[in-house]
């Protein structure tokens, strides 16, 4: 008889928290492209590009904590309250830049960084262990 022959996943299985956290920095580095294009303007938002500069860095920083687990290990507890932290700022900021913009959109376009920071706060809330 032939020994068993145990099969392995060849792919990390993927949590939830991690698949939202996906989510988040997808539309974190998409709301902040959006955001610096006000550069091409005579004269610039300087609201446009502080949002689309803060996307950008919380995006990668999440992107950073994704794809290195060891820096994510060594953060602990801090990295889930720094995600938590940035995506609350992402939404306020966000919601503010929906709602207070005028046509020219002189506060900054926040339709997608709302959507990223209600993901990133959900998984912040999961990683931490505050929802279920």
């Amino acid at each position: 008889m032939p020994p068993k022959v145990e099969r392995k996943a060849t792919v990390k299985p993927v949590h939830l928290t991690e698949a939202l956290l996906i989510g988040m920095v997808g539309l974190a580095i998409a709301a902040a492209f959006s955001n610096l294009f006000v550069i091409r303007y005579p004269s610039p938002a300087i609201s446009c590009l502080l949002f689309g500069i803060v996307l950008l860095l919380a995006g990668f920083l999440v992107l950073l904590m994704l794809v290195m687990p060891a820096l994510d290990a060594k953060m602990g507890a801090i990295g889930g309250i720094l995600v938590l932290v940035l995506s609350l700022v992402i939404t306020i900021w966000g919601i503010a830049a929906v709602f207070g913009g005028n046509f020219y959109g002189q506060w900054g376009y926040g339709e997608l960084a709302v959507g990223g920071g209600f993901l990133g706060l959900f998984a912040g809330l999961l990683r931490m262990g505050m929802l279920k």
